[in-house]
């Protein structure tokens, strides 16, 4: 069926640009409305949309809401398939939603050029290398001073992308691809809640406030106390204040002890949420029995601990930012999370 579905639009893209060379329209003039080119091929109207999209994407027309499509050119423009994607350093944790996106735009038939965010801001010299005539710039994390240091070294960019699913977005981009982190947080305690677990611990390393990272953090906890107050649940919180393996691990232990058994763990990481397992394993604790347990992000540790954890879902966001640059789309778009349940909190 998806093969078939990728033929017809095919056919009717290729028929239409061919009507378009031959001189059926005027540039300047319109094409038939979606309507009538459904009507025409036999095509449904997902089709015919996607048809036009990519007569647009190779710059023959231009679609135009209550206008419809306007020809603007009898040449393919082959430098509007030009973009280009700052990329996180291949051993970031989200390295591969740089390259998910990267994949979905070179489906879609664009020239990408990729880089590494580190080599562009060590070396600004290096955007040089990236078309002069490329239209869009994709900024895959970082702080948000790095991101606008980016987009400024890139000038002349009509549209700029920044992809982060760490923290809110910025309006000096023309859209942002982000996480919905207090849903994160409200659907791990909520999960937790319905468990049977009647007090949470919310367990953190210390927060720099003037990190990027902050907001988002801040908005995890807030769910967390959301769906608390909900079930009301008693919620604690813990910061183990070294994140020094051996130190932090005596901290955990520490805490542990003093909140007792019988509670369930959530932390914004499942890095910190492994540690937890780790510390308990050693004390005689038993998951889920004594302890329930909830990372965040869905790493290899938590598939690997066969924990509960949040997952940001990067192929989503990878899949929004595509086709936020295929429809130069502008303004935020947030993908909620969904919670993987493991063992660690199933009883």
């Amino acid at each position: 069926m998806k093969a078939e579905k990728t033929h017809q639009y095919a056919r009717v893209m290729r028929d239409l640009e061919k009507k378009i060379n031959a001189g059926k329209w005027k540039v300047g003039g319109y094409l038939p409305i979606e309507k009538e080119i459904c009507k025409t091929y036999g095509v449904s109207r997902i089709t015919g949309c996607r048809a036009l999209d990519e007569l647009q994407r190779k710059g023959y027309i231009k679609r135009q809401r209550a206008k419809g499509s306007q020809l603007i050119s009898r040449i393919a423009d082959v430098a509007h398939e030009f973009a280009c994607i700052v990329m996180r350093p291949e051993e970031h944790l989200y390295a591969p939603l740089g390259q998910r996106i990267l994949a979905g735009l070179q489906r879609l038939h664009y020239q990408v050029i990729a880089q590494s965010i580190d080599v562009v801001l060590e070396n600004p010299e290096a955007a040089a290398n990236f078309p002069p005539n490329a239209k869009t710039l994709i900024i895959d994390g970082g702080t948000l001073a790095e991101a606008e240091f980016v987009s400024k070294t890139m000038r002349g960019v009509e549209f700029s992308v920044l992809v982060v699913p760490e923290a809110p977005g910025d309006e000096r981009f023309s859209a942002s691809v982000e996480t919905d982190f207090f849903y994160g947080g409200y659907i791990a305690a909520k999960h937790c809640a319905d468990c049977g677990y009647k007090r949470l611990v919310f367990f953190t390393f210390p927060l720099d406030p003037k990190a990027s990272y902050a907001p988002s953090y801040r908005h995890h906890y807030e769910g967390i106390q959301a769906a608390c107050q909900e079930k009301k649940v008693e919620l604690l919180l813990r910061d183990v204040a070294d994140k020094r393996q051996e130190q932090c691990a005596n901290n955990i232990e520490r805490m542990l002890e003093e909140i007792g058994k019988g509670c369930a763990v959530l932390s914004n990481m499942d890095f910190l949420a492994s540690q937890v397992h780790r510390v308990a394993r050693d004390m005689g604790w038993r998951v889920p029995e004594d302890l329930g347990l909830v990372g965040y992000y869905n790493t290899p540790w938590s598939i690997s601990l066969d924990m509960t954890s949040v997952d940001i879902q990067i192929d989503v966001i990878a899949h929004q930012t595509v086709n936020v640059v295929q429809k130069q789309r502008k303004g935020k778009i947030v993908v909620p999370p969904t919670l993987i349940v493991r063992s660690s909190t199933t009883r």
